[in-house]
């Protein structure tokens, strides 16, 4: 298993195996309602799987949970972050560094009008208007791309009013390279002097594959990109997923100060996702 990798499993292929993990979340669930009760379960099975091929770790230990509600592995072995779409979960797993991931499946009724009403950017806005037919799915680009950022930063959407969303011009090359830390971006992004690459922000659009819906999925990521996985409890091995990159973006977030930069136009990026 790679450094970093997000797997995508049916919440019901993984929740077969939840009879494994320790009593205390089985306790746990039974404290949620009914409909979260199976995501909660599915989502610590699947990472318990995870952690077994990257660690070695047989056995999913108590989690604790930081100051903004945020699960963490108390080893620090590995950092972790968690989602859930409709039938689908997603659970990403690093062993450099904290992580955040969202995902959203097309074709679900979510009322993000909020977010398009009040929330976006001239630029982002721009953005929605040239997607055409797409812009359901752009919509939940720039939704996820938000919840992604949050999560990483560990204070969840009670942070969406402090996230700053803004363009930024960058001293050449394109958003899939390296991030220059001018004077501009590195005052924008609180990065280091001379810092060459910032914590990086993508969202893909995962193809259909097997039974799985399309689905648009963010995360975070720093020095290399994340291996995109489909476990669907059939075989002990995830196969590597296709995804189209839509959206790149640079992010600087701690629990005060959340910042997601597009690159100048906001523009859609459509390719194949490259490995670092």
């Amino acid at each position: 298993m790679k450094d970093y990798e997000i797997w995508l499993a049916p919440g019901d292929a993984a929740l077969r195996l939840s009879a494994g993990l320790p009593h205390s979340f089985l306790y746990e669930a039974m404290r949620l309602s009914p409909r979260r009760r199976g995501s909660f379960l599915a989502a610590r099975a699947l990472l318990q799987v995870m952690l077994a091929k990257s660690t070695g770790l047989k056995v999913l230990p108590r989690l604790e949970i930081l100051g903004g509600g945020k699960p963490c592995l108390p080893c620090r072995q590995a950092f972790f972050n968690i989602s859930d779409s409709g039938s689908l979960i997603a659970v990403g797993l690093c062993r450099r560094g904290p992580v955040g991931v969202d995902l959203e499946q097309e074709g679900r009724r979510r009322n993000h009008s909020v977010l398009e009403k009040g929330l976006l950017t001239p630029a982002e806005q721009a953005y929605l208007n040239e997607s055409g037919e797409l812009r359901a799915t752009a919509l939940l680009g720039l939704w996820t791309m938000r919840e992604a950022a949050l999560k990483h930063s560990g204070v969840g959407l009670a942070g969406l009013r402090k996230l700053h969303v803004h363009e930024a011009v960058r001293d050449g090359g394109d958003a899939a390279g390296e991030v220059r830390a001018d004077p501009e971006i590195a005052e924008t992004l609180s990065l280091e002097a001379g810092r060459q690459e910032a914590l990086r922000l993508d969202c893909v659009r995962v193809l259909k594959t097997g039974t799985m819906a399309p689905a648009v999925l963010s995360y975070t990521w720093h020095e290399m990109r994340p291996v995109l996985r489909w476990w669907d409890g059939t075989e002990d091995e995830a196969a590597e997923l296709k995804a189209e990159i839509m959206l790149e973006a640079w992010l600087s977030a701690d629990t005060r100060n959340i910042s997601i930069a597009f690159p100048k136009g906001c523009q859609r990026r459509e390719r194949k996702q490259e490995r670092k």
